[in-house]
């Protein structure tokens, strides 16, 4: 696919989108050129933990709080080892497991990736997706990506990096980087000015969530939002970093249906643009 990039004051990304929404079929053969990362694997045999079944309904009912009830202040990394050696890593909150948890076999095989809210297990998480490497963009910049997610280039200097998964699903979903100076005279500005620019577009449907927080220090909002693709509806993450008055957009997309995808993917799609950041020089 080809990108057709237009320089407007606010978020480019939405360009992409529409030449994306223009290619859909209704038999959902997609190449969403937008973000990256997450669906099913086998729960982890060092816990027998309840497990919520409806990932659909909860993406209806709460989408916007999973990861901002999340502080860094908040947050305990801890790595335990059981007695034959199966080891478990993540966050802890209140002594409670909380976000994305990796299991590992004796032979330090990664097993099993879930996602926890207060020790239970929210959603089992497919472990390809976190079985990472970080890459070179540019020779600028760096960032962690699924070593089985395939990399499409774009011949658009804005266009840093596309990634979609392989899989065997009708639709594959992507997580692409853009970026381009802010005009604005704030980031806040500049974040209003992309959601008021979105909203304004056919295919918009709900805002889920708009927050502004920090990402390695830099300036950062997430948004999160649901559009109508040949009226099925799809779920969009992106995620906007300011580094030295330029915005890099991270941009997510899965379709909601079935099983929920959205919410999965959103946990990597998230994973991955909290990894980026320059090289050093």
């Amino acid at each position: 696919m080809i990108i057709v990039w237009k320089q407007f004051y606010g978020w480019p990304v939405i360009l992409l989108m529409q030449n994306i929404i223009n290619k859909v079929t209704r038999k959902r053969r997609i190449v969403f050129l937008l973000l990256v990362l997450i669906i099913y694997s086998s729960c982890s045999d060092l816990n027998n933990e309840k497990t919520i079944e409806n990932p659909k309904k909860a993406i209806d009912d709460n989408i916007a709080d999973i990861n901002h009830q999340m502080s860094s202040d908040e947050r305990v990394f801890v790595s335990r080892e059981d007695s034959v050696g199966n080891r478990m890593e993540g966050d802890l909150i209140n002594s409670k497991k909380h976000g994305v948890w990796k299991f590992y076999s004796v032979k330090n095989i990664l097993d099993s990736v879930n996602f926890y809210r207060g020790d239970t297990v929210y959603l089992k998480l497919d472990k390809d997706d976190y079985n990472c490497e970080f890459i070179s963009i540019k020779n600028k910049y760096k960032v962690s990506v699924p070593k089985k997610w395939k990399i499409e280039n774009s011949e658009n200097e804005n266009v840093l990096l596309s990634l979609f998964k392989n899989c065997n699903d009708s639709f594959k979903p992507v997580i692409t980087i853009t970026y381009e100076k802010n005009n604005f005279k704030s980031f806040k500005e500049y974040i209003e000015n992309s959601i008021y620019s979105l909203q304004n577009k056919p295919y918009f449907k709900e805002l889920l969530q708009s927050n502004l927080t920090k990402i390695n220090k830099n300036q950062a909002a997430y948004v999160s939002f649901e559009i109508i693709v040949n009226e099925e509806i799809a779920g969009v993450l992106a995620i906007f970093i300011d580094i030295n008055n330029e915005i890099f957009v991270f941009t997510g997309t899965a379709f909601n249906e079935p099983k929920g995808e959205f919410l999965r993917y959103k946990v990597v799609f998230e994973k991955i643009a909290e990894s980026f950041s320059p090289l050093e020089d």
